[in-house]
């Protein structure tokens, strides 16, 4: 719950279209280079799992 309040608080202050972009950046680079592609989608199932 603690963790959802600061997700909250970043979105207060307007830092979600950072985050958002951030994150868009690093997926676009982990799809032009190979094997860290599959390193991020192994993380990603793992995440998924939990």
């Amino acid at each position: 719950m603690v963790i959802h309040s600061h997700v909250l608080a970043f979105i207060d202050l307007g830092l979600l279209p950072v985050i958002v972009i951030v994150g868009t950046v690093g997926y676009i680079k982990s799809l032009k280079s190979g094997s860290r592609q599959e390193r991020m989608r192994e993380l990603f199932e793992n995440s998924k799992r939990k």
